[in-house]
Order: C-alpha cells, then structure tokens, then sequence
C-alpha cells in the first residue's frame, strides 16, 4: 500500500498541486542548494561504494562478517542505500512538522525533480543485477550467450546448463569459442572478465564469467568491466526502462509536473487557492489522506519488520562504527555542506537557518518502504531512521545554538 499508492499521492499532492512554479515566492536559490547537495551526496555514494568494493577484493581472505540482514557484495544497490542515508530527508517526524511548511515542501522539490527518480533507476538496476549479473557468478556454467536482439530472459536460459538435446548449432558453435578463449586466458586470477566474438561481423557476444569473480570466502561480486558490457545491450535499457517507466512513483512525478506545469493542480485543486473547485476537493483530500498515511504506515512496518528479526539481535548487525559514521555524515558534515551552499547561492538569513535546520533531520521513514520493496539495505536504514529520530532534538537544538553563536543566518 505504501510504495503503491501512499507514496505516488504523496508525490502527486506536493509536486501538482501545493507547490507553484509561477509564484513570485518561488525560492529557486533555495531548491538549488538542495539539488546541488544532493548532487553532491550521490557523487560520495559513488565513490564510498567504489572504494569499500576495492578493499574487499583486496581483503578477501579475511571471513565475511556479514549477516543475514546485510548484503555481501557491493554493487549499485548499495550507492542507491547510501545516498538514501545521506539525503533523503523528513521534515514530518512522527506527524509532527518540524520546520516551516512551505521550506520543507521546497526542499522535496529537489527530491522530487532529482533524487527519486534516479533513486529508482539505481533500485531497479540493483534488481537487474541480482537478477542476472549475480546470479550468473553464481552458476555453475561459466559463460552468458548475449546477441545484441537477444531479451533478458533468453540470456538466462543460455547462462543455465541446458538439458534439451537438440541444442541449437549455433549455441553450440558459441559455447566452442566461449571454451577456446577460457583455455588461451593467461591468468585467471588476475585477468578481468573478457567479451569473445565469433568473427568481426557476428552481433553474437560471449561474456566469460570465472572462479576469480568470487572472494575466497565464496561470496560474489559483480565486476565494474562486466557491468559496462552488460549496459552496452538494447534488451538492458529495454528492460530498465519499462521497469522505471511502470514504476507508479514515476506515475506521481509525471502526474505532479503535469498539473503544476499547466497550473491546473495550484489554481482549481489547492483549497488555498482563489480559483479552487470545491467539487474537485475530493482530489486534494484523497491524496492527502495517503499521503499522511506515509510515515506512521512506514513506523508501523518498520517495527513489525524489527520485531519479527529480533530487536536485540538488530541492534548488533550493524557495526557500531558504521552507525557512527552515518550518524556523523547525516547530522553533521551534510548540514555543514548546507552552509557552504547557502553562502553560495545567497540565500537570506530565514533560507539560510531553514534549509540548514531541514538538511540536519533525520531520514525519511519512506527509505524503510523502499529498502523493503527492494529488499536491501533495510537493517542500515532502519537503525538510521531510529537512531537519527532520537537524535533529532539535540541535533537541532544544537545546529539553532552554534549558527546564533558564530552570528550565521540570524533571524529575529
């Protein structure tokens, strides 16, 4: 219910009809400085996974020290769990704003516009990944047939060891050469993942997958080199397209810039506004009534959710080094980041203290219902949601206290 229905109206309410483009109070400073650090944010995910994915191939073996609510490999969808912890941000904490309306709504603009939608094409490609890339590590075949017209689906069927006896001849064929180059590789512990061609004007590609793509303590990972000649393919993008195309939160956002955009949703949809229609109110209070069904629906979930893995057990999958680290980045040097943009962009004293006050919350309980839906990264997430909200009080009186000490974003 949530990720299908409450989140999409949610989107659709903020984005269509409270939010107006054309208004003359429209701070686009202010939601720059929100798509900049969420840039930025994104940039450091990128980065953050790319290094900690290093240094397990280099300390591969040293024992896994993952748990069963934990990924073992890092992949896209570990960017996609990290940025969340880094960016998506609540300003309704519990049903309780904690900021201004109309800052906190503009905020969700750079969300909206930006973080999600990239945010599911991450989701999704992670979902491909353990779909295909992952599991092809994992078979016992050590070689994918690929044609540039093949669909996913056959692909996954050549990557499985076949048991029909009239195989066809030119699988055959390609297995044969898929065998001759496994025998001529040099090294197999050190040469990446290498992309054989039956001759220069065959469309037909095979991908070579081999022992060395797992760490000695037997988990996978899904090489960089890999992923590039897996995304080469028309049949991938066909695929993550329709995937983020039927996505009903993308349904939102489209539905959102299409009645903002025409002024249809801030004109005859917001009760606030002079041209509103009161018989179309039915509108505003249905997407509302999802919309606030969010965050209490995502608590409740999380809870069955922490519940049912055991609290006491929880609350020792995620190491404590970790959780500090989140909890310094997201309550800490994101809200530092903020200051520098707010300089930057020029923004006033009262944008200034808001957008740096909204950039220290907690995140969202709607980046539980994803991790769900997605099924990763809801342990980080969770202690994340819990651990910034019992944090909230002190991280925000503390930020009020040092921006009125250094004299920054003052406001009467």
């Amino acid at each position: 219910v949530c990720f299908w229905i409450a989140i999409p109206l949610l989107v659709l309410r903020g984005l269509g009809m409270v939010i107006d483009f054309y208004s003359d109070s429209f701070l686009w400073n202010y939601i720059g400085a929100f798509l900049v650090l969420r840039a930025l944010a994104l940039v450091v995910s990128i980065v953050g996974v790319l290094v900690v994915h290093h240094q397990i191939r280099r300390n591969s073996n040293s024992n896994s020290n993952a748990t069963s609510g934990q990924q073992n490999y890092y992949g896209i969808g570990q960017v996609a769990v990290v940025w969340l912890s880094l960016t998506w941000i609540s300003t309704v904490i519990i049903g309780t704003v904690v900021v201004d309306f109309q800052y906190g709504l503009l905020a969700g603009v750079s969300s909206f516009i930006f973080q999600l939608p990239v945010q599911l094409l991450l989701l999704e490609c992670h979902l491909l990944e353990q779909e295909y890339l992952l599991e092809s590590t994992l078979n016992s075949e050590p070689r994918i047939l690929m044609t540039e017209n093949d669909d996913l689906e056959a692909v996954a069927r050549r990557s499985s060891p076949s048991t029909d006896p009239q195989q066809p001849e030119e699988d055959s064929r390609c297995s044969e050469v898929a065998i001759d180059e496994q025998e001529t590789r040099e090294d197999p512990e050190t040469a990446p993942p290498t992309v054989a061609t039956n001759d220069a004007d065959s469309e037909d590609v095979v991908v070579i997958l081999s022992d060395h793509h797992r760490r000695n303590d037997g988990e996978p990972f899904v090489p960089l080199s890999l992923w590039l000649d897996f995304l080469t393919r028309r049949s991938v993008w066909k695929r993550i397209t329709i995937k983020v195309l039927t996505n009903p939160i993308i349904w939102g956002i489209l539905g959102g810039f299409f009645l903002t955009l025409t002024k249809l949703g801030p004109r005859y949809l917001n009760p606030k506004s002079d041209e509103y229609v009161p018989g179309l109110g039915w509108i505003f209070a249905t997407c509302k009534w999802f919309g606030d069904m969010v965050s209490p629906l995502s608590l409740f979930t999380m809870g069955v959710w922490m519940h049912g893995q055991g609290i006491r057990r929880l609350l020792f999958q995620v190491p404590v080094a970790t959780a500090v680290l989140c909890m310094v980045s997201k309550l800490v040097l994101v809200p530092l980041v903020m200051v520098g943009l707010a300089y930057g962009l020029s923004l006033d004293d009262e944008a200034g203290r808001a957008a740096v006050l909204i950039a220290a919350l907690p995140i969202s309980m709607a980046s539980f219902s994803l991790a769900s839906h997605y099924k990763i990264g809801a342990t980080l997430l969770s202690e994340n949601v819990a651990l910034g909200t019992l944090l909230l009080l002190p991280t925000i009186l503390l930020w009020s206290l040092a921006m009125d000490r250094i004299g920054i974003f003052v406001t009467d």
